[in-house]
């Protein structure tokens, strides 16, 4: 049986290999020879299409500014497109720039012209005749300041005077001379009584009727003398009342209050005449500025504003 095996084994492989040099055998019989080419090298262009995946960035990349702020009018080119130096990309709204040229013109216009009138204007005399009214008034009110200074001033001793009185009291001759007052009073309030008496008496007459003669106006006038005869002889007693009584601490509070209003009302005339006083130095001094010619300091200044306005003009000209 072995040997058997062994015998079947070689015979499998002599037919395996005589199956493997068959085919190559047929292989051979049909292959197509291969055909040789020759090419000259050249150069040239080769076309092809590259996919590829990610972000784009500029070489470069520059943020514009305008040397103004403002709105802007126009923009001058596309994205994309190619630009160079000096050209122009966008363009502001240039209305309140030219506005700002035209009030710098305007001021200059004006400085030039302040500075022209004061080189060459001469007053007028109606102007001359102005600024005159102006002392005159001017003097005018200062003089009504200092007389009610002088007014003031005697409110103020007056009250001290009073003060003093007071704190004093009467004098001898006062006090006779309130008794003299009252016994005026008391003899004429009699007098007045009397006539009053007799106006209003009545009689009768032999035939039995009672007769007043005195009654209606007679009565009325006599009824009014003695009120004001009545209301004197008050008053006398008062004022002799006055003289003879101490003074009292609420009549000194009085008067110190008076004295305190003098002295307010001197502080304030006081006032009032220096402010008289300064409209007056500002009336002559406008007078004296009509007659005089201009400085030299006084153009100097003129002119710089007239320079400061040129200036400005430039400046406002550059930024449109």
């Amino acid at each position: 049986m072995r040997r058997v095996g062994i015998v079947v084994g070689i015979i499998l492989l002599l037919a395996v290999g005589y199956f493997v040099v068959r085919q190559r055998q047929e292989a051979e019989a049909t292959a197509v020879p291969e055909i040789l080419r020759e090419a000259v090298v050249e150069r040239g262009q080769v076309t092809a299409t590259v996919s590829a995946v990610g972000s784009i960035e500029p070489e470069s990349l520059v943020s514009l500014t305008f040397g103004l702020g403002g709105t802007i009018q126009q923009v001058n080119v596309v994205r994309g497109q190619v630009v160079a130096v000096g050209d122009v990309l966008a363009t502001l709204n240039t209305d309140e720039l030219a506005l700002a040229v035209q009030q710098a013109e305007d001021a200059l216009r004006i400085q030039q012209l302040t500075l022209q009138q004061r080189q060459e204007a001469e007053p007028s005399a109606a102007t001359l005749a102005s600024s005159e009214a102006d002392i005159a008034a001017a003097e005018a009110n200062v003089a009504v300041a200092q007389a009610n200074l002088a007014s003031a001033e005697a409110a103020v001793l007056q009250a001290n005077a009073q003060k003093a009185q007071l704190l004093a009291g009467a004098t001898p001759g006062q006090v006779a001379q309130a008794e003299a007052n009252l016994a005026a009073a008391e003899l004429a309030q009699k007098n007045a009584q009397d006539a009053y008496n007799k106006t209003i008496e009545c009689f009768s007459t032999p035939a039995g009727d009672e007769v007043c003669p005195g009654l209606g106006a007679p009565e009325e006038a006599a009824r009014a003398a003695l009120a004001n005869a009545n209301a004197s002889l008050a008053a006398a007693q008062a004022s002799l009342t006055d003289v003879q009584t101490a003074a009292r601490p609420a009549d000194i509070q009085l008067a110190d209050a008076a004295i305190a209003n003098a002295q307010a009302g001197v502080q304030a005339a006081q006032g009032n005449v220096q402010a008289a006083e300064a409209n007056l130095a500002r009336a002559q001094a406008a007078y004296d500025r009509l007659l005089e010619p201009p400085s030299e300091s006084e153009l100097a200044v003129l002119e710089a504003q007239v320079a400061a306005a040129q200036t400005n003009l430039q400046l406002a000209q550059l930024r449109l």
